[in-house]
């Protein structure tokens, strides 16, 4: 991501996310879905691509 953190994604909606001060978070979508693609923008803003090419998106700040 832009500000140094990585995401890593697994099934279920499940995504952990190591932030830039190496510090471990768990989050994830309401879906039973396996998730494959992630994308953040300068913003903040991630959007998570899962199976059958649902999008699911996070504004900044906010809920999923």
């Amino acid at each position: 991501a832009p500000d140094g953190s990585l995401y890593l994604l697994s099934k279920l909606g499940i995504i952990i996310k190591r932030n830039h001060q190496g510090e471990w978070e768990l989050d994830g979508v309401e879906t039973n879905l396996n998730l494959y693609a992630i994308a953040q923008n300068q913003n903040g803003d991630l959007i998570v691509g899962g199976q059958d090419g649902r999008l699911f998106l996070k504004p900044a700040n906010e809920r999923w």
